[in-house]
């Protein structure tokens, strides 16, 4: 499903394949203030939502050892072999298969909650979403809703990395606090901001279809400026090693 999503040539992301990513994540989708409806572009925040999810679920279409397992934080790593293990008894479970069991065992519930602080917020594995708004991001001058073929991909991946970065909450808890700028920070890549920083090298490490050189050089500053840039102390981590998200662009 996530890749008509990311090839933007697959045709619109059917009703029936909205309604299946609702049910298997645990989206109250009657929370939010959208309608459940097919789409090509998410154009609200239940539909970017949706999409995030599509790119959780599949991301990469590869094994688990062909993906860089390996700069995972220590306890998702951990995580990640055990649900390979019930994915998939001899270890080959498909990464797509291995990160949806994991997130939707940690992540009970989704939900939309326009007073919470910021994009999205983890409580006890019951996660709220506040207003996403993409069509605004792309707005041309005259403020038409357009949104380029790398928007419609971007943002959705921007917000997946936000949703793993919650996960990662359920593994070590809050932040610390900053030396200066950012609000919150993590001492090390054991932490929400280094699962929201592997993940988005992960991503970008499988060469998504669809995405123009500039388009993906934008999805690795997001990845590493939202994720790395609060990492206070981890400078041999390749992750977040100054430009190595953005090599793997083509």
């Amino acid at each position: 499903m996530g890749g008509a999503l990311a090839s933007g040539t697959n045709g619109p992301i059917s009703e029936g394949c909205v309604n299946a990513v609702a049910t298997s994540f645990c989206v109250e989708t009657e929370s939010f203030d959208d309608n459940v409806d097919s789409f090509t572009t998410p154009s609200d925040t239940l539909q970017t939502v949706l999409a995030a999810l599509l790119i959780v679920s599949d991301p990469v279409e590869s094994t688990l050892s062909d993906t860089p397992i390996d700069l995972a934080p220590e306890l998702l790593k951990a995580a990640l072999f055990d649900a390979s293990q019930a994915a998939d008894e001899t270890g080959g479970a498909d990464f797509s298969q291995v990160s949806a069991l994991e997130f939707s065992s940690v992540i009970h519930r989704i939900q939309y909650d326009p007073m919470i602080d910021g994009l999205a917020s983890n409580r006890g594995g019951v996660l709220s979403i506040g207003s996403i708004l993409p069509a605004t991001y792309g707005a041309d001058d005259q403020g038409s809703p357009e949104v380029s073929a790398d928007f419609a991909i971007v943002y959705p991946f921007f917000v997946s990395v936000a949703l793993m970065h919650e996960m990662g909450h359920e593994y070590y808890g809050g932040h610390v606090s900053c030396d200066a700028g950012a609000a919150t920070c993590d001492e090390t890549r054991e932490g929400a901001y280094g699962v929201g920083a592997w993940w988005a090298y992960a991503w970008l490490s499988s060469s998504p279809e669809g995405l123009s050189q500039a388009g993906c050089e934008d999805a690795a500053d997001a990845g590493y400026h939202y994720n790395c840039a609060q990492i206070l102390d981890d400078p041999a981590w390749l992750a977040c090693e100054d430009g190595a998200m953005a090599a793997l662009c083509p």
